[in-house]
């Protein structure tokens, strides 16, 4: 008993692990490839290939056969990546763009021509082939996300580019099913509302036949604009089938090398700008240095004026007095001696008229 269990529990944890490798190895088509791009007989698959679109002879089937193709070449540039060739890997992830495209624009062109028929069981088909298809896509982004990661990074950029134009291409065809499904339901509405208005008019009750003749009007209208939406999701769907991998890579370059331009102007910007402010903040220092040499000088002479210009001028102040005082003291000498001159003069006089007498 307890063998068993151990062999149980062994078959659950091998299970388990088998399982989970299959998880993790699910985003991969490798099993779907044919002969790799490396080999001679590579344009006689190729060829092969051709044959097989041209033997299926119905538009569903075309469609069908080219999803597959589409796989196959996805699958032979994940050994191509394996093998370290970038270069053949390349060239299978175009053909899958290509052989997914003219898929998807076959169902697509197909569905739109059987739109306007009562053939039920032929929509159907094809809606099944396009869901099919819708569904490859979801798989072969896994295995090119995946194959980014392995890529240098120019490949990096062919395979982002390509992710890019495949998931807007997969949100269209998504967007034309939708709008399709409403479109439908509108135009079964409609029909359904032209036999009750001839039902009413057999029954000859007038008010039957205006009430089905309004409701036909209002059910005219709604099929009328989602008609109209339904026409603009395609039309969208088209715009998205015609952007190429290589549009978008020089997209990619031209935004680049524009935003790296934008960089060195903005850098270039940036240094003048730290250039200018370090030219202002520079003169603004000087100007403030001379002013504050100035200032300082300026204070200088003034704290050193009350210490040598005021001695000097005490100084002058005190030469002043003396100098007043002198002048005063010679000029009453001079006066004194004119006293005395006079005074002579007089007794001069004096003696000379007594000896006259």
């Amino acid at each position: 008993m307890k063998k068993i269990m151990i062999l149980a529990a062994s078959a659950v944890v091998t299970l388990g692990i088998g399982s989970t490798v299959f998880a993790v190895d699910s985003a991969t088509l490798k099993d779907q490839a044919g002969i790799t791009p490396d080999s001679i007989l590579y344009p006689a698959d190729k060829a092969v290939d051709g044959i097989k679109v041209i033997l299926s002879f119905s538009d569903e089937a075309k469609a069908d056969t080219l999803s597959d193709i589409a796989e196959e070449r996805l699958g032979e540039s994940e050994i191509m990546v394996n093998n370290g060739d970038q270069a053949l890997a390349n060239t299978a992830i175009t053909d899958y763009k290509n052989y997914m495209n003219a898929a998807e624009n076959k169902i697509e062109n197909a569905i739109t021509n059987n739109q306007t028929t009562d053939n039920q069981d032929k929509l159907k088909k094809l809606e099944d082939v396009e869901n099919k298809i819708t569904d490859k896509e979801k798989k072969s982004l896994d295995v090119l996300t995946k194959l980014q990661n392995k890529v240098g990074d120019k490949a990096k950029v062919v395979i982002a580019k390509v992710i890019e134009m495949q998931t807007a291409k997969r949100n269209a065809i998504l967007a034309v099913r939708k709008e399709r499904v409403v479109y439908n339901d509108a135009k079964k509405q409609y029909n359904e509302a032209k036999v009750a208005l001839e039902k009413a008019k057999k029954s000859g009750d007038q008010t039957a036949i205006t009430s089905a003749e309004d409701l036909l009007q209002q059910k005219q209208q709604i099929l009328d604009t989602e008609k109209q939406n339904l026409a603009k999701a395609v039309q969208a769907k088209k715009e998205a089938s015609k952007i190429s991998v290589g549009k978008l890579i020089k997209e990619a370059k031209t935004q680049k090398k524009k935003s790296s331009k934008h960089n060195v102007n903005t850098q270039s910007d940036k240094t003048n700008t730290t250039t200018a402010t370090t030219t202002t903040t520079t003169a603004a220092d000087t100007t403030t240095t001379t002013n504050t040499t100035a200032g300082d000088t300026a204070t200088g002479s003034t704290a050193t004026k009350p210490t040598s210009v005021i001695s000097e001028n005490a100084k002058k102040q005190t030469a002043k007095p003396a100098v007043k005082s002198e002048i005063k003291k010679e000029a009453d000498n001079n006066k004194n001696k004119e006293n005395n001159q006079n005074k002579a003069t007089n007794n001069n006089g004096q003696k000379n008229e007594e000896a006259q007498h």
